[in-house]
Parts: C-alpha cells; sequence; structure tokens
C-alpha cells in the first residue's frame, strides 16, 4: 500500500523500499525509495495521528517553498 501511494505521488513505478534507521525526531517511518528507472527519494510516512498531524503541517511547508538548497519535493 505505502509503495503504491509513493508511485502514485512520484508518477514513476516503485522498485525498492528501504527503511532508514535511527534519524529524526519523530517515530514517523523513513523510507529511501528506489524507482524503477534508479533514481531515488526519501519519503516519511505516518504511524499515528501525531505523526499524521506533523507531517500534513510539514506537507503545507514543503510545497510553499523552493530553493538550491532543498530538495525536490515530491508530494
Amino acid at each position: 500500500m505505502i509503495e503504491q501511494r509513493i508511485a502514485e505521488l512520484a508518477g514513476s513505478p516503485v522498485s525498492a523500499l528501504e527503511q532508514v534507521a535511527g534519524r529524526g525526531y519523530t517515530p514517523a517511518q523513513r523510507l529511501l525509495v528506489t524507482f524503477e528507472d534508479g533514481s531515488t527519494a526519501f519519503a516519511k510516512v505516518a504511524v499515528n495521528d501525531s505523526t499524521a498531524e506533523w507531517l500534513a503541517v510539514e506537507h503545507v511547508v514543503y510545497s510553499q517553498v523552493e530553493g538550491s538548497f532543498l530538495p525536490r519535493f515530491l508530494g
């Protein structure tokens, strides 16, 4: 299910998901995503109501800012 949702948001089929452990300030699930074309992305997934709320706020912020110092936001 997570793989399918990431593929929909990125517009590219996912070939692998790798858990990223030991990082971050919340219990959100963190994933390194590899797409079929070999490109990669970092994904965060809510694991409870609190992380869902925090990620919703983060989504609003990242969808409105751009800069050469930021990775491209996929959604």
